[in-house]
């Protein structure tokens, strides 16, 4: 229940923030790209918390090394989280495009607001923002 309160709560703060000029966070889309990060970041830390233990009880017996897979799975959300605010990995990772695979290369020129995105049919497209 605490991930939805943070998942919700930083979408309407961070929506709020926009509708009262800050740039960033001008669109109901960049709003939730951040609130997700923002789950990412509090259930990766959850993964180093007191909640530890817990999180490593969940792990099946089957799977060995609880404690690193707690571990790797914790990280991944860090990275998951750092992947939602770089431009570049966003347009890797989009999906929903029914034209795209939901993994297409990036292409960057030297104006660091200029990301394209290659589809696998060859046309480039600009990333979502």
């Amino acid at each position: 229940m605490a991930i939805l309160i943070v998942l919700f709560g930083s979408l309407l703060l961070y929506r709020s923030l926009g509708a009262m000029g800050l740039s960033l966070f001008a669109t109901w889309m960049e709003s939730a790209r951040f609130a997700l990060a923002t789950m990412f970041v509090f259930t990766g830390v959850a993964h180093f918390g007191r909640e530890r233990k817990d999180w490593i009880a969940m792990v099946p017996p089957a799977l060995p090394r609880a404690d690193l897979i707690v571990t790797v799975t914790g990280l991944l959300e860090f990275a998951g989280a750092i992947g939602l605010l770089l431009p570049g990995v966003r347009c890797a990772t989009r999906s929903g495009n029914s034209r795209a695979p939901s993994y297409t290369p990036v292409v960057a020129s030297s104006d660091a607001d200029s990301f394209r995105c290659w589809d696998l049919v060859g046309a480039v497209t600009p990333p979502r923002r």
